[in-house]
């Protein structure tokens, strides 16, 4: 059931909520994960409240042709609370791990209706991500953990762009190129896994994902291709993103009512 809330509105609550790690717009993209190199990257650039904010136009802008309305707005109020929790416990992949104290407190955050939503995304991003073989009840939920991380990959890979350029000249810097590949090899090892999994849900939903997903992966390559374009220019070395298998157009017979 789709919410009368609309997810502009639903944003503006959460980001006047206040949470004991403190609010979206104060809080960035993994604080809390340990042994990575991407709070480098995104602090002090990206905050939660951006993040979502860019989740929510992504979504109308990249797939209003491919989904019906409510599908639209309900993959829309999934991104809009996929990252409350963390005004609680930090990054949400170490929530589960905390007890059920501060699952429960974080539960008090979320608006009634977000509480399944946020479980319902948590189902996807397990089937895409942790061996978890039982499909989530909701297509949308494995569509919307894709779009979270390919915005997060094309934000990573705006901040790499922006510091070749800041360090660049005859000698590159070793540490960026080291972190250049990293970069490109988990983007790569993501979209391969990704499509492998999602290619079992192929008649499971009358939602294609498969085509879907052929066709965010084309988006994504043509945004991080124009990164890697200057990011070459620089002096450093980039690597081939997946492009035997994008799609030259959109999935045809997609225009959702």
């Amino acid at each position: 059931m789709i919410s009368l809330m609309t997810p502009k509105e639903r944003l503006i609550h959460y980001s006047k909520v206040e949470g004991p790690k403190g609010t979206l717009a104060t809080l960035f993209r993994f604080q809390n994960k340990p042994n990575s190199d991407y709070p480098q990257i995104y602090l002090p650039h990206d905050s939660l409240l951006n993040h979502t904010s860019r989740l929510v136009r992504e979504t109308k802008l990249w797939l209003e042709d491919l989904l019906t309305r409510d599908e639209l707005l309900e993959t829309q109020h999934i991104l809009v609370g996929h990252d409350v929790r963390e005004l609680v416990d930090g990054d949400e992949s170490r929530l589960s791990a905390s007890g059920m104290e501060k699952i429960n407190r974080a539960n008090q955050i979320l608006l009634d209706d977000d509480v399944d939503r946020f479980e319902s995304f948590v189902e996807g991003q397990n089937f895409l991500e942790n061996g978890i073989e039982e499909f989530p009840r909701s297509p949308l939920s494995i569509l919307a953990r894709v779009l979270d991380t390919i915005d997060g990959n094309y934000f990573a890979f705006a901040m790499l762009e922006n510091y070749a350029i800041k360090v660049g000249g005859r000698t590159p810097d070793h540490a960026l190129q080291k972190l250049l590949d990293r970069s490109y090899a988990y983007v790569n090892k993501m979209r391969l896994k990704y499509r492998n999994k999602i290619a079992q849900t192929l008649d499971r939903y009358e939602l294609d994902l498969v085509a879907i997903y052929e066709h965010l992966r084309r988006i994504e390559a043509e945004k991080l291709d124009r990164f890697s374009a200057v990011i070459e220019r620089q002096g450093y070395r980039t690597t081939a993103l997946g492009r035997n298998c994008r799609p030259k157009s959109k999935p045809r017979g997609y225009q959702r009512s």
